[in-house]
């Protein structure tokens, strides 16, 4: 080969590798995780709760499992207990919504009611399918529950990706959410700390929920405190980790 044709070759062939190494170096996934919440309803610490994260790197499968069980003592702010199990695909690639799964506890006076609400991502007809309602919804990429939302706006910031298209999915319905403030710099000042830990602050709505999301650097963008006002109960529910997250 003539050696001018090869140098032109090889200076056109460089920029195209170190594009793709570059790509894949800044793609990002989430690492497994162990974390716990201090949970507060009306200004009152009414308990805790434990998100965990796990993975399988070989099928891109993870785990994502939400677990807050008040005392017995906290049922005259909040009757409900809940465990959420929610399973997701994660690559370099995407972050998606398999399905959702809530076992709800409410306690009463004079009674205990259990309840379980699924949601699955269908791929004969593409769709989201509430299975105990039997309603079904358009497979948004980016349709989350209200936990896993907090984790998918994590993994858009840490992979420097669009926060637009976000929908909100429960068994009631789909709505598109709306973010009003994004990186924000602020901080947030759980009790395990002496001094406050630098945050970025995300501002979020529908027409049911009013949320703020802070994300802490120094954790790898986790998300550190999470505020949602349910607008049709007026009730407003914070969560804000009471100990550094364990990453695996």
């Amino acid at each position: 080969m003539n050696s001018k044709i090869y140098s032109q070759l090889l200076k056109s062939f460089i920029p195209v590798v170190l594009l793709l190494m570059t790509d894949t170096v800044q793609a990002v996934t989430l690492k497994d995780f162990k974390a716990t919440f201090d949970v507060r309803v009306l200004g009152f610490n009414v308990g805790e709760a434990t998100q965990t994260l796990s993975c399988d790197q070989d099928d891109h499968q993870c785990n994502l499992v939400s677990e807050a069980i008040p005392p017995s003592w906290a049922r005259r702010f909040i009757n409900e207990e809940s465990i959420e199990k929610i399973q997701l695909s994660m690559s370099e690639e995407q972050f998606k919504l398999l399905e959702y799964k809530k076992l709800l506890t409410r306690h009463y006076d004079d009674k205990t009611e259990h309840k379980t609400y699924t949601i699955q991502l269908e791929t004969q007809p593409k769709q989201l399918r509430y299975l105990e309602g039997d309603k079904t919804w358009p497979a948004e990429p980016l349709a989350f529950d209200v936990i896993s939302l907090a984790y998918a706006i994590q993994y858009q910031v840490l992979n420097k990706r669009p926060l637009e298209g976000f929908y909100l999915q429960d068994e009631k319905q789909q709505t598109l959410i709306e973010l009003k403030k994004t990186f924000i710099e602020d901080d947030i000042e759980p009790d395990f700390v002496d001094d406050a830990i630098s945050a970025l602050r995300f501002e979020f709505s529908n027409a049911k929920i009013e949320a703020k999301l802070w994300l802490v650097p120094q954790y790898g963008y986790f998300p550190g405190r999470i505020e949602i006002l349910n607008k049709e109960k007026d009730r407003r529910i914070v969560l804000e980790i009471n100990k550094a997250p364990k990453f695996y």
